[in-house]
């Protein structure tokens, strides 16, 4: 039915739910219809996250400006152009059907999402030139192992299967409790209500905590996988190729498929406790987490107000809540350590072996962010063009026609995003992951007894003439590299601009 007859502008106070609600039916169905623009959508979102990638290996500052500076004013463009067609009685051209209401949400919601794009970027610009060897470096190990492109996905059929699993067992212990109709239908309706027996909501409540922490099992295994891939890439060295270039050339073959093994056989106990802890300490962690750091600044008497109110809970998040990480994963994936060894030694590795990790972390956040905004942008705007302006979606008289193309463009944006937080959240770990082995190889050169294997134990046996040992000397002149270089500069840089 046209838009017309579902809202039309002179609606009376006791009918407005009706017509929400055949508004949420009219949306629905549009979606529905529209299933073929969000797969294309989709998959032109993938095909710009691995673009934006590669682009981001070869200049990645200029990328970052540039897509900044796009998102920036395409927001405000896309706004001016929604807010314009609100003015002149909405974008589908039927008077009184009340579509200027939603171009102005649309409207809106761009210029916010502008302003934050604006007001972020001039928030970490200023360490972004700090960042560009390890970004670099984030992108080199992700091209060279081609299957880190791959995990995202897997990871997500992976979570679909169990989500699909659980809530049909789940619905189906639903049904196991006892219905009770009501005495007088003619008085309370025809509704049913279920009554269950203390055992009964006890399986409940446990089956609903088995499925998250089993989701969070799922999603700790996915992470381990990128950590232990990143690790094996990181610590092979570099070697000089036939064309005199530096390359890691021995490398695993199906790396993340390797890695989920060597989860599954090796780290199973280990990965179900973190995923344990990470369940039910999240949301403390979240809320707390932003007033612990807080509280560590003197100069604001607000926090220190804060600070000294909230003891007992800044005490527990220092204490133990902020060990619950996907750092342990890290010193587990190098280490095969324990989960409570794996996550202190993380913790004192990135806290005190290179300072400039913290200045590095946050500088990383522009680049995530420019990638999810990248794909949740392209997936808005090839939505609404392919609904708006292709047939069949524009054509009232077909099955497929679409009628509000910008409720749905907004919905493929939103399905874009979970593109660019797949491909965001390999980003960040490999990223993460990399550095910590930096922190780590830097550490056990620090911890190295050079009194016994330095240059200066110079004594030759005769066994060692016998048998042909060459001089530690000549040992010593040989240096295994497992840095980029791009990222070993980049770090001894960092103190020097003040960061």
């Amino acid at each position: 039915l046209l838009r017309a007859h579902w809202f039309p502008e002179n609606v009376s106070h006791g009918d407005e739910w009706r017509h929400i609600r055949a508004r949420l039916e009219t949306t629905v169905i549009s979606i529905k219809r529209a299933w073929m623009p969000l797969v294309i959508s989709a998959n032109v979102a993938i095909v710009a996250g691995y673009l934006f990638l590669l682009a981001l290996e070869k200049t990645a500052l200029q990328l970052v400006y540039g897509v900044e500076f796009g998102l920036v004013t395409g927001s405000f463009a896309v706004s001016a152009w929604f807010f314009f067609m609100a003015k002149h009685g909405g974008s589908d051209g039927v008077d009184g059907s009340g579509d200027w209401y939603w171009d102005m949400v649309v409207g809106c919601t761009s210029a916010i999402g502008g302003s934050i794009a604006f007001a972020i970027a001039m928030w970490i610009n200023q360490t972004l030139p700090t960042a560009i060897g390890c970004i670099e470096a984030t992108c080199e190990c992700m091209f060279q192992e081609h299957t880190l492109l791959l995990e995202p996905f897997v990871s997500l059929c992976s979570k679909i299967v169990v989500v699909v699993y659980y809530a049909w067992a789940f619905l189906n212990l639903l049904t196991c409790g006892t219905i009770h109709l009501p005495e007088d239908p003619l008085l309370d309706g025809f509704h049913r209500t279920m009554v269950y027996t203390w055992y009964q909501q006890v399986f409940l409540v446990f089956s609903f905590c088995f499925f998250i922490w089993f989701l969070e099992f799922c999603h700790s295994v996915a992470q381990y996988a990128l950590i232990w891939t990143t690790q094996m890439w990181y610590f092979t060295p570099y070697v000089m190729d036939d064309n005199g270039e530096n390359l890691k050339l021995d490398r695993k073959h199906c790396a993340v498929f390797r890695a989920y093994w060597n989860a599954l056989v090796y780290h199973a106990g280990t990965l179900g406790l973190g995923a344990l802890l990470a369940s039910f300490c999240r949301v403390p962690r979240i809320l707390i987490g932003p007033l612990a750091k807080a509280s560590l600044s003197r100069t604001n008497p607000c926090t220190n107000l804060l600070g000294e109110v909230c003891t007992c809970c800044i005490s527990l998040y220092w204490r133990f809540l902020c060990f619950v990480t996907k750092d342990a994963y890290m010193d587990v994936a190098i280490t095969s350590a324990d989960y409570w060894a794996a996550t202190a030694r993380a913790n004192d590795i990135l806290a005190n072996e290179v300072p400039a990790l913290a200045v590095l972390n946050g500088a990383q956040i522009a680049f995530q962010l420019c990638l999810l905004g990248t794909t949740s942008y392209v997936g808005f705007l090839s939505t609404f063009m392919i609904t708006r302006y292709m047939p069949p979606f524009n054509d009232d008289a077909s099955q497929h026609y679409v009628e509000d193309p910008k409720i749905v463009s907004m919905f493929g944006s939103v399905c874009c995003s979970l593109v660019g937080f797949s491909f965001m959240l390999v980003f960040d770990t490999v990223g993460d992951t990399i550095m910590y082995c930096f922190a780590t190889e830097q550490r056990r050169h620090s911890d190295l007894r050079h009194e016994i294997y330095g240059k200066e134990h110079k004594e030759r046996s005769y066994w060692g003439w016998l048998t042909g040992y060459r001089d530690y000397e000549e040992e010593e002149e040989k240096h295994v590299c497992y840095a980029p270089p791009r990222l070993r500069e980049m770090i001894s840089r960092v103190p020097e601009t003040g960061s």
